[in-house]
């Protein structure tokens, strides 16, 4: 029945009509965000910038952006930002190398705009051309149209506004699966690498590579982050190298109990903790405080909680390895090289202490594969898989939609914690669903 509504010309035109108006709109705000001057100190790309600065004068990279964002830009700094840096030694040593500091920080952000916005469509384009294998043409059309796809819906231009590289790490992903299909395993080592020293998103890989007993791309995993390492140590020095990680702990738990962090390490604060942070709290409830120290109070003491709690965090921790490990299970099972890679992708970003809504973006490359998948073996079960990734990407919508109902209110009802839970339980169905489907051949 759903197959036959899919055929219908005109339920297409008017599907079609709504997501090119909401796209329109979707990347209007974007540009709009990314350019206005209200905006501009908003942004995690303040981090990259500041901590190459502090990189540069020798000074303390981790300490608290509400010291270094006063020390700079003369300002107070935005709740978003309210912690220490979350840049990891490698960039701020790249970023310091490249002297971005001599650049004002507004000339810098429109360059970073449109490095992340190049780095999109070369991950679009990489993607269709090597997953299809279709001539420069025909991919530089396609292209075109998943990059708007993805720019305008499946949170890119969110990750865009950003500045986090997560095109960067998607087109590193792309290179990575071209390297994992042709054997390469120098190259694939040294992609591991690098997305590690990027974002740390490599961990469900490493056990990948040893399913497949590709133990020269751990080896080469292993030394050329021990290079990254040692050449960043040589930039920043140890200590900081050490203050990155001692700060990850600060950083993790203060945003543990937000509602748009839908890693499974959160789920336990999510669902357990009696006060969360909220963007915009009720001015009445601040006792006559200025909104903006107000808000910052709040952060200040949801981390304090968040710190003391470690029965929560070993939860966390358990429910994290609980479902890595599943998925290895999965990835050791199957025997389809590009479903492990998949399950491995999928999971990534979501066995991190914090995983934000732009982090879908990365999801895109397993669609693609899949809808390969669908070309290939002509299975109308396989329209499920992608429906669900597509449901992981529109959810997060969702979930910022309710949530600015509930501005001010910072108690979690059970039901509302329960319901930010769907994208981690569709995370799961997918995974269950692909390795269930390919022991049954695909449906053939």
């Amino acid at each position: 029945m759903f197959l036959r509504i899919l055929r219908n010309k005109k339920f297409l035109a008017i599907l079609f009509l709504l997501f090119f108006i909401f796209s329109i709109f979707s990347v209007t705000l974007c540009f709009r965000g990314s350019f206005s001057p209200k905006n501009l100190y908003q942004r995690d790309l303040v981090q990259y910038y500041l901590t190459s600065k502090i990189a540069k004068e020798g000074g303390k990279i981790y300490e608290d952006n509400v010291i270094s964002h006063k020390k700079y830009f003369n300002r107070d700094v935005p709740y978003v930002l309210s912690n220490p840096p979350a840049v990891t030694p490698f960039l701020v040593s790249f970023l310091t190398l490249i002297r971005i500091y001599k650049f004002t920080f507004k000339t810098f952000s429109i360059f970073w705009f449109f490095l992340e916005v190049v780095f999109l469509f070369l991950s679009c384009f990489f993607m269709i051309k090597n997953i299809f294998q279709l001539n420069i043409k025909k991919s530089l059309f396609y292209s075109v149209g998943l990059f708007y796809l993805t720019f305008s819906f499946s949170d890119g231009g969110l990750g865009v506004f950003y500045g986090q590289l997560l095109s960067f790490l998607l087109l590193l992903f792309s290179f990575l699966y071209f390297s994992y299909k042709k054997n390469n395993e120098l190259l694939s080592g040294f992609l591991l690498s690098l997305i590690t020293v990027v974002k740390l998103f490599s961990f469900p890989f490493i056990i990948l590579f040893l399913i497949k007993k590709k133990y020269h791309t751990i080896k080469y995993f292993f030394v050329f982050t021990l290079f990254f390492s040692l050449l960043t140590i040589s930039k920043i020095g140890v200590s900081s190298f050490i203050d990155f990680y001692n700060s990850g702990k600060i950083i993790s738990r203060t945003w543990n109990t937000v509602s748009y962090n839908m890693s499974f390490f959160s789920i336990p604060a999510r669902l357990e903790a009696k006060t969360r942070f909220s963007p915009n709290p009720n001015i009445e409830n601040s006792g006559g405080k200025n909104e903006k120290s107000f808000v910052l109070e709040s952060h200040r003491m949801l981390r304090r909680e968040n710190l003391k709690n470690q029965d929560i965090v070993n939860k966390g921790t358990f429910i994290s390895l609980t479902v890595l490990a599943l998925v290895s299970f999965f990835m050791f099972k199957t025997k389809d090289e590009d479903l492990q890679f998949v399950l491995a992708l999928i999971i990534s970003p979501f066995i991190l202490p914090v995983t934000w809504p732009h982090y879908m973006v990365i999801l895109v490359l397993p669609s693609m594969i899949l809808v390969k998948k669908i070309v290939e073996v002509r299975s109308k079960k396989l329209l499920s898989f992608i429906l669900s990734l597509i449901g992981v990407l529109s959810f997060v919508r969702v979930s910022n939609f309710v949530d600015s109902f509930r501005s001010g209110d910072f108690n979690i009802d059970y039901f509302f914690g329960l319901l930010l839970l769907v994208p981690n339980l569709i995370v799961l169905i997918v995974c269950s669903l692909l390795f269930y489907y390919d022991s049954k051949k695909w449906g053939l």
